[in-house]
């Protein structure tokens, strides 16, 4: 996890210093012309699937996002080492459990964009895809053939600084304000309709605590 931390602050860094380096020469600035880098602490989220035999919850906890989007496209890949899922079934409550999965792999278009309120909030709204695999339940190792597979269309809010190249650690940083999606969900081979929401884990406990001064 440490290597993973240093490698999402040192990548943003050599790849502008490599762009400098080819705009010295006369040259255009590929990557970051070209592709934004993007990273988060992680979200928080409440997701609600549902089948005529059933239906459950989970909370869900993703730690360090980081995804790359191409500018002129809006395709982009997210990733996420760790999420932990707090599963509640309604129809079976002796299937409830605590997991955790190490692979949380995401792809996206974004259908239209729409940066505001002097370059630092973009609302966004597209298709997309993710597999979170590589589940470890209370055992003594993971269950391979356990996988989560939704794919459908998210709309979404994101704060940032979007106007100017990430090209260090904190010009990099975007934060969900929120973020809804919508779609079709396989749970170890069982299909559900899903609808879920989440927010950045910094913008949840800022909520908290103006929600705590308020009510002092």
């Amino acid at each position: 996890m440490k290597k993973l931390i240093i490698l999402f602050i040192i990548l943003p860094n050599f790849l502008y210093a490599f762009d400098s380096f080819n705009v010295s020469r006369g040259h255009s600035g590929y990557f970051f012309d070209n592709y934004d880098i993007r990273w988060s602490v992680g979200d928080i989220g409440y997701d609600y699937s549902f089948q005529n035999n059933g239906d459950n919850t989970e909370i869900f906890y993703d730690y360090l996002n980081v995804g790359i989007k191409h500018r002129n496209t809006g395709l982009g890949l997210e990733f996420s080492p760790f999420r932990i899922w707090d599963w509640k079934y309604n129809s079976n409550v002796s299937l409830n459990k605590t997991s955790y999965s190490f692979l949380n792999f995401g792809v996206y278009w974004n259908i239209f964009e729409i940066i505001f309120v002097n370059d630092s909030l973009k609302l966004f709204f597209g298709p997309f895809s993710r597999i979170n695999y590589m589940h470890y339940h209370n055992r003594n190792s993971i269950i391979w053939s356990n996988y989560v597979f939704t794919s459908g269309f998210r709309l979404g809010l994101v704060a940032g600084q979007h106007d100017i190249y990430a090209n260090n650690i904190f010009n990099s940083i975007s934060m969900n304000v929120v973020n809804g999606e919508v779609g079709y969900r396989i749970v170890n081979g069982e299909s559900y309709f899903y609808v879920g929401v989440k927010t950045d884990i910094i913008m949840f406990f800022l909520l908290l605590f103006g929600s705590a001064i308020n009510t002092d």
